[in-house]
C-alpha cells in the first residue's frame, strides 16, 4: 500500500481556497491597484500598502493616499 497516495480530494477544495487567496490578494492590493489607475503616488502607495498594508491602519493610509487627488504645481 503506497502510504503517499492522495486522498480522495474534490477539485472544489482546491478551487475555492485558490479563489478565496487570489481575492484576498487583490483586497489586500486594492489601493495600489487604485493609484497605478490614477497614476499617481504609485511607488508611495505600493511601499506603504507592502510594508504597513497588514496593519488596518496602513492599509487605511495607503488607500486615501491612492484615492486623494494629486495638487498640480505650477512652478516653472
Amino acid at each position: 500500500m503506497n502510504q503517499f497516495a492522495l486522498k480522495n480530494i474534490g477539485i472544489w477544495e482546491i478551487v475555492i481556497p485558490g479563489l478565496l487567496f487570489c481575492a484576498f490578494i487583490c483586497l489586500y492590493f486594492l489601493p495600489t491597484i487604485i493609484s497605478i489607475f490614477k497614476k499617481s503616488n504609485m511607488l508611495k502607495v505600493f511601499l506603504t500598502n507592502l510594508f504597513l498594508g497588514w496593519t488596518f491602519l496602513g492599509w487605511i493610509y495607503s488607500l486615501i493616499i491612492s484615492i486623494k487627488k494629486q495638487k498640480i504645481s505650477n512652478s516653472l
